[in-house]
């Protein structure tokens, strides 16, 4: 396997990974200004996969029967799992600012 290969191998299984933080966040934190950041990243990463998604689908419009079958079983797959997880973590950021502004 060459060096391309396996980077490519890891960022595929990071990306569809639903654990995967990014480099930095720290789930623990019970900083305020720690969950407004991680909120406006993942909003941020959100709306930027969902720029994906649209065009991918707009894409499967036109796409041959073959290229739409790989379009399908591969790129949406692995964008959706992406989207699904980005989703997520935005989802616990924002509560954890409801949380923390809530006790204060």
């Amino acid at each position: 396997m060459t060096d391309t290969s396996i980077r490519s191998q890891a960022a595929a299984d990071g990306a569809v990974d639903p654990d995967r933080l990014l480099v930095g966040e720290n789930p623990d934190s019970r900083n305020l200004e720690d969950a407004l950041t991680w909120a406006a990243v993942y909003e941020e990463l959100v709306r930027f996969k969902g720029t994906l998604l649209a065009a991918t689908y707009a894409a499967l419009r036109e796409a041959t029967a073959s290229a739409s079958t790989e379009i399908r079983t591969t790129d949406l797959v692995i964008l959706e799992a992406e989207a699904d997880r980005l989703r997520k973590r935005f989802d616990f950021w924002t509560a954890r600012v409801t949380d923390l502004t809530a006790s204060t």
